[in-house]
């Protein structure tokens, strides 16, 4: 499905949608945004994530499972989220960029 292939595109967290399905944003406020950070690129997930944050895996073999932030501040942004697997919990290490915070 190409809207999962797009959320799971390094860096994008969320679509922006209406009613479920996916819609355009206007090119005007895709400038503003890019002007707002460095090379065009905004990095608010680190700002975001804090110990015991809750968060959703977006990327990689654990992508849908939820956790908590148990572990942060390692030299290549990489964070350590308690899971529930296989019927126990287990800190797991993934990057940062992997996560989104949920709401």
């Amino acid at each position: 499905d190409y809207h999962g292939s797009v959320r799971s595109t390094r860096g994008v967290l969320h679509v922006v949608s209406k009613n479920g399905q996916a819609v355009a944003v206007d090119p005007k406020v895709i400038i503003e945004l890019q002007a707002l950070g460095p090379e065009g690129i905004l990095s608010l997930l680190d700002a975001e994530l804090k110990l015991g944050s809750k968060i959703k895996v977006i990327r990689g073999i654990f992508a849908g499972s939820e956790g908590e932030v148990v572990k942060l501040a390692t030299p290549q942004k990489r964070i350590a989220v308690l899971m529930s697997l296989l019927g126990s919990e287990q800190a797991v290490e993934l990057s940062s960029e992997d996560v989104a915070p949920l709401d």
